[in-house]
């Protein structure tokens, strides 16, 4: 074939196939923690407080109706809460994940012939931190909505 254009000189390009190299793939361990993180804003209410931005009852904390005093939680209905009740709550239930993971690890502590007390006391604060988290949460909901029960 021959060159149309006798004025311009036919480059002569010899490209490389480009070399891309994907991203390192994070760790176990890295991809466990933002997907607790991830669970942990999503039940705290994060998702709604982000989406209400703007709204009257965004405000961190409000007066109670009844009694006048400042509160966190934002009684008599389930359906709106203030800023700082989410994130408290999302702090109830990362205790209650903290006292799963304490008795998860004491069953790998108790195969050790040695490190049986260790073990013992690990379970006892998981299931501590377990309850403690339980309760603190029923307490929020009664103090929510007092006539659910």
């Amino acid at each position: 074939m021959k060159w149309v254009f006798p004025f311009l000189r036919k480059p002569k390009l010899r490209l490389k196939q480009p070399h891309l190299k994907a991203p390192p793939k994070p760790s176990q361990s890295t991809i466990s923690i933002l997907v607790v993180i991830a669970v942990l804003f999503l039940l705290g209410g994060g998702l709604f407080t982000v989406t209400n931005i703007g709204k009257p009852w965004f405000i961190p904390v409000g007066q109670d109706p009844k009694t006048g005093a400042i509160t966190f939680i934002y009684t008599q209905t389930l359906n709106r809460q203030f800023s700082l009740e989410g994130l408290i709550a999302s702090v109830f239930y990362f205790v209650g994940f903290l006292g799963f993971y304490f008795i998860y690890e004491s069953t790998k502590h108790a195969k050790n012939i040695y490190r049986t007390g260790f073990a013992e006391r690990l379970l006892l604060l998981g299931i501590l931190l377990s309850i403690v988290s339980l309760l603190l949460l029923q307490w929020m909901l009664t103090t929510k909505v007092p006539s659910i029960y």
